[in-house]
């Protein structure tokens, strides 16, 4: 049966030691009557220990996730801050590679230019 349908089984007791009504029609959603329940003290300490156990768990998850939210920050901030870096270099070999370009191609115009100022000065012969 299922333990929130019945408060019963909370306490670790078994179905049989109460009688519950209204637990044969499935879509009936109320509250369950529960008649005869007899609960020791000895079984509501060990929930309340175990309610106690929940709590200090949940509260460890919390702190842990928490330190895991807090770490994530900084291995994000750290990710980001070395992306800026990659795209800054990214940029100055761009502008170095343009200059180097420029050059190179200003140095073969030159030669090219060289190549056909030298031609005229050969005889005609040679054409």
């Amino acid at each position: 049966m299922n333990a929130r349908r019945n408060p019963v089984h909370a306490f670790g007791m078994q179905s049989g030691s109460s009688e519950i009504t209204d637990t044969c029609n499935p879509s009936y959603t109320g509250t369950p009557k529960v008649t005869a329940v007899h609960i020791s003290n000895r079984q509501i300490t060990s929930y309340m220990e175990d309610q106690g156990r929940v709590e200090n768990l949940l509260e460890e998850i919390r702190d842990l996730q928490r330190e895991q939210l807090e770490e994530y920050k900084r291995v994000t901030g750290q990710s980001l801050d070395m992306q800026k870096r990659a795209v800054d270099r990214q940029e100055q070999v761009s502008k170095i590679y343009r200059i180097a370009l420029i050059v190179s191609a200003i140095v073969i115009a030159g030669i090219i230019a060289m190549i056909f100022y030298l031609l005229q000065y050969l005889p005609t012969r040679y054409r």
